[in-house]
Parts: C-alpha cells; structure tokens; sequence
C-alpha cells in the first residue's frame, strides 16, 4: 500500500512540475514575440520624455520631427519628484537625476497602440501569476489528498485510534448504514473530513498524538510550512490580500516587512521551493508511518533511493540530504542501501560546504570491504582520482556500475571533470560504444 501511494503521490508531483516546465517557456516565447510586436508602440513616449528633458533647441527641434513622423498628436509630459517614504528626514539620497523623478504623460491623439501594449503587459504578467498560483493551489490539493489517504490507511487499521467508539449518531443516520462497520467508516470519514478542513499545524498534531509519529525531519521547516498553508488560505479565501490571521499565523522571520493589506502571489522561485519541501516532507511522514506498521519492508529504501536521486540530480542539496538521513537512519533496511545514502549525505554535506566534519568523518572510513561502486563513491567524495580512476575500468567492464550511471551520478561530478576522464572515455570500449549509440561527441 504505501509503494502504492508514494509512487502516485510523486507522480502528481512530478506531472505538476513537468507542466510548468513545459508551460512556463511556452509562455516566454508567446510573451516575446508579441512584446516585439508592442515594442514599437512606446517610441513616442521614449521620445516625447527625451524632448521633455533635452535643453539643446537644435536636438529638441531634431527629436520633435522623430516624434511627429511616428506619433499624430500630442504628448504632455509632467514631472513629479521622487519620494522616498522610507526616510524619516529630509536629506536628500545619492541617485541618479533620472531616479528623482516620475513622470506622467497626458496624450491626445489615437492611443489605441499604446493601450494596447499596456495592456499586453499587465496581460502577461498575469498569465505568469495564474500559472504559478494555479499550479502552487493544485500542489497543497495534492499533498490534503495524500495526507489523507494516510490517515484513511491508519485508522482502518487501528479504529480504535480515531477516537470515534463514544461517538453518538442520531436514529436516522444508524438507518441509513447497512452495518456497525458502514456506521464505524462513516465516522472515521467524518473525522478526516474535520482534520482537513483544520490548519497545518493541526495536521501535524494529529500525525504525533494518534499516529505516534515523531517528525523530527519537519523540525527545521515547520515555519516555512505553516507559511505555505498560510499563504494559500490568502490566494483561496481573500485574493492573496494579507489579513491579522496570517500575520498571527506566520513567523516573524518569514514576513519581511509584510503588512496587512499587502498582495502576496506566487514566483517561480517560491513555487519550486514549495514543490519541492512538500514533495519530500510528506513522503517521510508516509514512510516514517511505513517503517512504524512495516519495519522490514525493502520497498521503503528503494522509494527513498528513487526519491533522493531526484533531487540530487536537481542539485536541491538540503532537499536532497532529508531522505538519505531517514534511509541511513532506517536499522531494519538493507546494508547496502543504507550505506548509499550514507554517502550521499556526505555528498550534500560537501556540496553545503560543511568541509570540516566531512573531512574528519572520511578520513576515519574504510570501506575497502565494501562493493567496488562504493569505493567508486568515496574516492570521488574524497577527490582521490588515481584511487578512482584505477578502479572504475574494472567496476564498468564487470557491470558493476553501468557506464549510464557514470555519467548521470551526482556523486562523481569531479571525477567527470578531472584530468583523467578524457583519458579513460577515450580508451574504454563499453563507454565507447555507448557514447556512439548515444550520439555523443
């Protein structure tokens, strides 16, 4: 069941990712040409503001004769000082002229290009603001339906956990179920329905008190999530307007000056992040559930493998080290998987810069016992390329470490990029014969 669940759960998060990915440049290019397009539509303002500014009669003369061949009207130009309201006295700040200034232009003539690309622009801006919104709404939406997919999973396992056997139901609601099971899963139902319409912060309590979950994992990004949560009770219920709730709600921290009757959206960038910390946070507390009704289910290292990978090859470090830590962590899973994420955790750690301890916990490891991929690992972590280098004809031509993997494990990035890489593609005919297969240079 929980092999079941994760994989459509991330499958609803990579199909969201891969929509915007696939969207998102769409839009780019569609923005683009038709800027191109309105781009000539703001000339007689570029020029009308030159004139505005110019003082050479000759230039301004020049500049005017530019501006009746492209525009059959008039511009009239003010000029209104630049203001500052964050200063509190009246010294005068160290900008350019151009930044002293505002300007607001009063046009008679046919206007309608100039509506028009102002227009697109507040168009496309928008478009942008519906993509992400859209896509960061349907995200949470993924993340409710997965969080209660578990509890439906719990709690039909452990009734008695719902706390539902001194519920009362009324004459004709017991009439309308055919059994004490159908009266039992109504209730449950109902309980459910009740968390999710509850705040974030409540979801996580439930998960520690009923589930005995312990979520140490969600420690370092509780804030960042209630946020999140935060943030789309905002864009659902109050377009996006900031209120006292999320001001009450959110830490400090996170509000950057963030005022009530603000306007909050969603960029690119925090879209991401969210996908991201949703994707992963939420797949630990089912596989922490898992490992708790489960404990030596293999299944679980393979979805945690699959799961870091990702955002390994994403270059997510801190992302990517959460899944690894809990696989590491996990006594009833396999050696070998466990030693993967091991290292895969000091890879984070490098690729954080936490040199210090990384350097003192690889110089105190022998893994000479270990499989030949596994040495590959911590030579590379260790930027030990002759160890590496001597090693790897052997692990390829054996099979032990397909030449696909070479090329795509994160882990070997400086090996990839050391002196003696040309060197061995250049001599090793299964590398050789993939790269021409491939089509690479």
């Amino acid at each position: 069941m929980f092999s079941k669940l994760l994989e459509q759960f991330n499958s609803n998060i990579t199909g969201l990712r891969d929509f915007v990915d696939l969207i998102q440049p769409m839009l780019d290019e569609y923005h683009k040409s038709e800027q191109e397009k309105h781009q000539s539509a703001f000339a007689p303002l570029a020029i009308a503001k030159q004139i505005h500014l110019e003082e050479d009669p000759e230039t301004k003369s020049k500049l005017q004769s530019e501006l009746d061949a492209i525009f059959d009207g008039e511009i009239e130009i003010t000029t209104h000082p630049y203001i500052d309201s964050g200063e509190e006295d009246n010294e005068s700040t160290d900008v350019d002229e151009d930044e002293e200034k505002r300007f607001s232009f009063n046009i008679k003539g046919d206007t309608s290009k100039i509506d028009d690309a102002f227009e697109f622009q507040v168009k496309s801006t928008e478009q942008k603001n519906l993509l992400y919104v859209n896509s960061f709404i349907n995200l949470l939406s993924s993340a409710e339906w997965f969080y209660s997919q578990l509890l439906h999973f719990f709690y039909d396992q452990n009734p008695s956990s719902a706390g539902v056997k001194k519920k009362t139901l009324t004459l004709e609601e017991l009439k309308s179920f055919g059994s004490v099971e159908d009266a039992e899963k109504y209730l449950i139902d109902s309980k459910i329905e009740g968390l999710l319409r509850s705040s974030f912060t409540d979801w996580m309590e439930n998960l520690k008190t009923e589930l005995k979950l312990s979520l140490g994992y969600l420690k370092e990004f509780n804030d960042e999530l209630v946020e999140t949560y935060q943030r789309r009770n905002l864009l659902v219920h109050n377009g996006g307007v900031v209120n006292s709730i999320y001001l009450s709600k959110v830490n400090d921290t996170l509000l950057d000056d963030i005022k009530i009757g603000d306007r909050l959206t969603v960029d690119e960038e925090y879209l991401d992040n969210a996908i991201s910390k949703i994707h992963v946070l939420f797949s630990l507390i089912a596989c922490e559930l898992w490992k708790k009704q489960l404990p030596e289910d293999e299944d679980r290292s393979n979805i945690l493998m699959d799961l870091n990978f990702g955002y390994l090859k994403r270059k997510e470090w801190s992302i990517a080290k959460l899944p690894n830590v809990f696989l590491k962590n996990d006594a009833k899973q396999p050696t070998i998987p466990k030693t993967y994420a091991q290292l895969n955790c000091w890879l984070c750690d490098k690729r954080l810069e936490n040199l210090k301890e990384l350097k003192k916990e690889l110089d105190s490891i022998d893994y000479s016992d270990k499989t030949i991929v596994i040495q590959l690992a911590l030579a590379s972590l260790m930027d030990n390329e002759e160890h590496f280098y001597k090693l790897l004809p052997k692990a390829i031509d054996s099979d032990e470490l397909t030449v696909m993997s070479f090329f795509e494990f994160p882990i070997f990035d400086e090996m990839r990029n050391g002196e003696k890489y040309e060197e061995f593609i250049s001599q090793n005919d299964k590398v050789k014969k993939h790269l021409a297969e491939n089509n690479v240079a």
